[in-house]
């Protein structure tokens, strides 16, 4: 008995230290499952992975996709997977696209899953899993940082009035009168919010103003308003035609010579100003800047002393200049419109209000030819304007009003013959209605006569038929009569 539970001692150790070799060296692998985004707004879809491994080869393999129906939807990918490898392959993985549909945390991984290595030997497998955080619009909406302010502002070699605070929106540098660039340094308070506005800028004389704006992540803008001043001892302020103030650039570098221009320098206020000079037009430009800090080119009269804006329509092939629309008989019966140009505005003459041609006056800067352009609104192109092409139509019109007249006279004429014909038709129509009206009445007349007669013809064999049933019942009478005497003879007779 005691050699017996010895032995069953010994069976039973040895049986768990097999057990516990295989265990220690049985094979394993792990399903991973990973998601491409870890928040998503309702409505969106996003890629989840799902990857089989192994530290040995790959036999075969199996799973069933899981997940959270209530918060996410299953688009599309291998919903069941029974696949197998190829002796040395050690991982595969697999694609799905899923939705979100509700607010909330959508669980996504694997069930019924079960393995074997290459070597036919059972794996022991672990399957992991993902959670994507789903929310709705409104809530992604809240959760935006509102932070659209600075936290610096600065300009390299210059101090800003006032001292720099995220709350004061308007800010002032100044520098010297030589400084042709600068530069401003900004910061935001929140890394999630944009900044436009920063880096290096050209200035000119006088206020040069800049804009830097914050966007923070929910969308709210903040504007600072940054101008920076050149100092010039001698500003040359002047008044446009059109009743702007402006000032007048003194620094070449800031303006931008327009083509078939040359430089030139002249004198204003017994100062040097820099100008572009067009030998087609015969007009000098200079330039004068707003108080925004805006540049625009402006023809300069010395004569008068005033200031009209240069503009210039730029097409592929031409540069016009708009010049006033001259009042021209072969368009009179066309409309006065203003129209934009390039942003231009210019007054031009259309055939109908929402024509896409128009016709305007001005000179082409290449060539300094004169005259009337006309306008393509669709493909915003331009070409010389012919007045051969409007003769033509013209005439074209002129004849075609010829030709309307002579149609509009016959039909005049047919309209009357029409008339006459119709005429005539009534008065013989009219004679055959009284014709039938006549034999009607005719006819009417003898079946009158004709009935009377009949009515006559019966009263009268009536009569004669009355006389004879009359002469019948007297001749009858008198037979009785004869009859009651002769009746009467032989009763007396009798008695005699």
């Amino acid at each position: 008995m005691k050699l017996k539970n010895i032995l069953n001692i010994i069976f039973i150790t040895f049986t768990m230290f097999f057990v516990n070799i295989i265990v220690v060296n049985a094979a394993s692998a792990h399903i991973s499952v990973y998601s491409s985004a870890s928040r998503v707004v309702v409505g969106n879809t996003f890629t989840v992975t799902v990857t089989v491994s192994s530290s040995e080869a790959l036999g075969s393999w199996e799973y069933v996709i899981d997940y959270d129906s209530s918060v996410v939807k299953y688009v599309s990918g291998s919903y069941s997977v029974a696949d197998f490898g190829n002796g040395s392959q050690t991982s595969a993985s697999y694609s799905y696209t899923f939705k979100a549909i509700a607010s909330g945390n959508g669980y996504i991984g694997v069930k019924s899953y079960n393995g074997y290595a290459w070597s036919e030997e059972k794996f022991s497998m672990s399957a992991g899993s993902t959670s994507v955080k789903v929310i709705s619009q409104e809530e992604l909406e809240a959760s935006y940082s509102k932070d659209n302010n600075l936290s610096s502002l600065s300009v390299n070699g210059s101090t800003i009035s006032p001292e720099f605070n995220p709350d004061i929106i308007e800010y002032i540098a100044k520098v010297d009168s030589n400084t042709e660039k600068v530069v401003i340094n900004a910061t935001t308070n929140d890394s999630r919010a944009t900044l436009t506005g920063t880096g290096e800028f050209e200035v000119s004389e006088g206020e040069n103003k800049f804009e830097l704006i914050v966007t923070a992540e929910n969308g709210g803008k903040k504007t600072y308003l940054l101008t920076v001043i050149v100092e010039d001892p001698n500003p040359i302020n002047v008044e446009t035609i059109d009743g702007k103030k402006l000032t007048i650039v003194k620094r070449a570098s800031s303006l931008k010579k327009p083509n078939t221009f040359s430089e030139k320098t002249i004198k204003i206020n017994d100062l040097e100003i820099p100008a572009f000079y067009s030998e087609i037009m015969k007009i000098t430009l200079v330039g004068l800047k707003d108080q925004k800090g805006e540049i625009y080119l402006y023809s300069y009269d010395n004569k008068n002393n005033t200031y009209t804006l240069y503009q210039e329509m730029n097409f592929n092939t031409v540069t016009i200049y708009p010049l006033d629309l001259k009042e021209d008989a072969k368009f009179n019966n066309y409309l006065i419109k203003e129209i934009k140009i390039n942003d231009i505005k210019v007054k031009a003459y259309k055939t109908k209000e929402k024509s896409n041609y128009s016709i305007f006056y001005g000179i082409n800067v290449e060539n300094n030819e004169t005259g009337y352009f006309m306008y393509d609104e669709i493909n915003n192109s331009v070409v010389k304007y012919s007045s051969d092409e409007v003769d033509k139509l013209n005439d074209k019109l002129l004849n075609y009003e010829k030709i309307i007249i002579i149609l509009l006279g016959e039909s005049v004429i047919l309209l009357m013959i029409i008339f006459y014909i119709a005429l005539n038709r009534k008065k013989k129509i009219k004679r055959l209605l009284n014709e039938l009206k006549n034999r009607n009445e005719l006819k009417i007349n003898n079946l009158e006569e004709t009935k009377e007669k009949e009515i006559k013809n019966n009263e009268d064999i009536k009569l004669t038929k009355l006389d004879e049933n009359e002469k019948d019942d007297n001749e009858v009478t008198n037979k009785q009569k004869k009859k009651e005497k002769r009746k009467s003879l032989n009763a007396q007779l009798k008695d005699l």
